[in-house]
């Protein structure tokens, strides 16, 4: 794989992972839209799961791009 294609990667494991952790530890995400209208993540039944599953695959994605370099 070249570089600019594993930066490319890197840049989307990273930001699965990053984003994952954070919904997951923060909980409450809200998310307005121009209509004024309000969705709030936690209203979700398994929305932890799903970030926290993110998070994973993020972690997952990572290490094998860094065991592929190695």
């Amino acid at each position: 794989m070249g570089d600019s294609w594993y930066g490319f990667w890197w840049g989307i494991c990273t930001c699965i992972n990053f984003n994952g952790l954070m919904f997951a530890l923060l909980g409450d995400f809200k998310y307005e839209r121009i209509t004024g209208a309000e969705w709030v993540l936690s209203e979700h039944p398994a929305w932890r799961i799903i970030f926290v599953g993110l998070c994973v695959i993020g972690l997952v994605c990572s290490v094998v791009n860094v065991a592929e370099r190695g």
